[in-house]
């Protein structure tokens, strides 16, 4: 049973120690490396890759993509390619993201911790786009979102994540696409919508 990692967020670490892929492991294991584009330079640019230890694996992932949709779009692999052979482009990028991430990501930090009601508790991430925060028990955060989207915020609520069971207590944050300012603004606003919902 070969191992696939799906690895959207791995260049962009800002915090802690780089993580080597299962792939890059020494050991004899059969692994699937999946990677994209769209977390790295735009997410329009829905181009990813494949790599795998096995070659039969690889064979019959191709048959099963071309009997899908043929092939990736010419013009968007074409984009990424003219892009990523720059000298020090992506490097330089990579650099920016994580800088500008970590900020956000830390700003997000500090307006959870001072307009969250306490019972909460949150993720505290060394890389990616998101945060995971886990309200108090009585909280349904299906029911919370009208309230919160009423506060003019919005934010993913966690049931659909869960695999077993739909853990109804939790949601997920993006701290990528929005100012330190409107990061501290919008945690504000969820956290009046949070109070609302646990008097």
């Amino acid at each position: 049973m070969p191992i696939l990692e799906d690895d959207p967020y791995g260049e962009l670490r800002f915090a802690g120690s780089p993580q080597t892929p299962i792939a890059g492991l020494p050991g004899d294991h059969s692994w699937i490396y999946l990677g994209t584009s769209s977390k790295i330079l735009a997410p329009g640019l829905r181009v990813a890759w494949l790599v795998t230890s096995d070659k039969r694996v690889f064979d019959r992932l191709v048959t099963a993509k071309q009997s899908t949709d043929l092939h990736t779009s010419t013009l968007t692999q074409r984009l990424v390619w003219e892009t990523v052979r720059q000298a020090g482009f992506l490097d330089g990028h990579l650099s920016v993201l994580r800088r500008v991430y970590g900020q956000r990501r830390t700003a997000m930090l500090t307006a959870l911790q001072t307009h969250f009601p306490s019972g909460c508790r949150w993720t505290q991430p060394d890389g990616g786009l998101f945060l995971w925060v886990t309200t108090p028990d009585s909280v349904d955060t299906e029911n919370l979102l009208p309230v919160a989207l009423a506060e003019k915020v919005a934010f993913v609520p966690g049931a659909p994540f869960w695999i077993d069971r739909p853990v109804k207590n939790t949601l997920r944050l993006n701290f990528s696409n929005a100012s330190e300012e409107r990061i501290s603004l919008g945690i504000e606003r969820l956290g009046r919508a949070l109070g609302k919902a646990l008097q």
